[in-house]
């Protein structure tokens, strides 16, 4: 029930940093007009007493006692030597791949909003709040698909959705439209985080878990590193206009390399979990939300017919 958990976990979490959020512009907005100093002295204030309460309820949680084992230990040599040739060092190649792809768009669609379309501070909060909300919707309905079908599953569906959030923003400026694209990204964005995060639990055993996600943060923040500087190179080219900026053509570039990473390197991951083997067809109703209609109103059917 790792997915059903982890989806209401984060939905819990998303919510209170959506919550802090607006309540922390609410401070600035506040003392806009005075010394906008004490709004900000006020907002780390509070963000200290708040990670001070944190820091106590973690140390007095209860932690089983765990035995480390120096011939479950390797080195990161090891670990890259050995990347290409297990299911985890593919899943890790996969998402620092997936991550240099996004981020080669990432840093540029608030600067797109406010820069190029001109939109006010109201408009932009409100789209970037669209797609918040709806990560937060939907997280534990992948969480418990992830619990029926497995993570790889579902990152293999979101992995194909994930690209097209940004391909998407290339075909209008529009702000209704906008309001669409941020819809379709919460959605894709909360089935890929959800499953990739909860695949790395499945895929390592506690001994070596926290060896294996450090690992994994290294070449996942190189990914995140490489793919900003070429996000940065290729927004001084100014050779693609389109709605008066450049910035589209990053997107629909951002959007190509996430689908040929999806289509080249998603094939070669296998689930660790033994699930039950459900046909594709009943798989993609179920995900769309077909299967469990027909099943009610099967149901519904069969309970009001006449006895023969």
């Amino acid at each position: 029930i790792r997915g059903k958990i982890f989806g209401k976990r984060n939905r819990l979490l998303g919510l209170v940093t959506l919550i802090s959020t607006f309540l922390a512009g609410g401070i600035l907005h506040l003392f806009n007009n005075k010394n906008i100093f004490y709004g900000f002295a006020l907002i780390f204030f509070i963000a200290f007493i708040f990670r001070m309460t944190s820091s106590f309820l973690l140390n007095s949680m209860y932690e089983s006692k765990l035995i480390i084992k120096k011939e479950l230990s390797f080195s990161f040599k090891e670990f890259l030597r050995r990347l290409p040739f297990n299911n985890f060092g593919k899943f890790v190649i996969f998402v620092s791949l997936m991550s240099l792809a996004t981020y080669s768009s990432a840093p540029f669609y608030s600067m797109y909003m406010l820069r190029d379309l001109k939109l006010s501070y109201f408009h932009y909060t409100f789209l970037i709040t669209i797609a918040a909300f709806i990560n937060l919707l939907f997280m534990p309905y992948w969480g418990e698909k992830a619990d029926r079908y497995g993570n790889i599953k579902i990152l293999k569906i979101s992995g194909f959705l994930v690209p097209f959030a940004a391909i998407v923003w290339f075909f209008s400026a529009n702000f209704n439209y906008l309001i669409f694209c941020m819809f379709f990204s919460g959605l894709a964005w909360s089935g890929f985080n959800l499953s990739f995060n909860n695949f790395i639990y499945d895929s390592t055993s506690p001994a070596r878990r926290a060896r294996c996600i450090a690992y994994f943060n290294v070449l996942n923040g190189a990914g995140i590193f490489l793919g900003s500087m070429l996000g940065s190179l290729l927004a001084r080219q100014k050779i693609f206009i389109f709605f008066g900026s450049n910035l589209p053509f990053i997107f629909l570039i951002s959007g190509i390399l996430r689908l040929l990473v999806s289509l080249f390197l998603l094939r070669g991951l296998r689930e660790i979990r033994t699930l039950k083997e459900v046909k594709i067809k009943d798989f993609i109703l179920d995900i769309i939300g077909i299967y469990p209609i027909t099943s009610f109103i099967k149901k519904r059917s069969q309970t009001h017919c006449c006895p023969k």
